[in-house]
C-alpha cells in the first residue's frame, strides 16, 4: 500500500472530533498508518476555508483551524506534496 493523499474530507473528519465520520476516519488512519499520508496546497486550502466558515458546524477562526492542521502535519508518517501547477493556467482546463 503507498502513501494516501487525504482528501478535504477526510482531514475535516480526522479533525473535528464532532463529525459524523470522525470514528471512521480515524480507525481508517490507524490501519493506513504505517504506510503514512500526505497532504498538498489544495487539501489544506479546503480544510482551512471550509471549517472556517459561518455555515460549519461550530466554526473555528481560519488561524485555530490552521494550527490544527499544522499540529497533525507533524507526525513523522506525515508528507507534503507540493503542487506546481495552478488550475487557472491557460489550456489547462478545457
Amino acid at each position: 500500500m503507498a502513501k494516501a493523499l487525504l482528501v478535504i474530507n477526510a482531514v475535516i473528519a480526522l479533525l473535528d472530533q464532532g463529525h459524523v465520520l470522525h470514528q471512521q476516519a480515524t480507525h481508517w488512519l490507524a490501519r493506513a498508518h504505517e504506510h503514512g499520508r500526505a497532504t498538498c496546497p489544495i487539501t489544506e486550502n479546503g480544510v482551512v476555508r471550509i471549517r472556517a466558515q459561518p455555515a460549519y458546524p461550530k466554526p473555528q477562526p481560519a488561524a485555530r483551524v490552521a494550527e490544527w492542521l499544522a499540529e497533525a502535519c507533524r507526525h513523522p508518517s506525515q508528507a507534503f506534496w507540493p503542487e506546481p501547477i495552478s488550475l487557472l493556467q491557460e489550456g489547462l482546463i478545457n
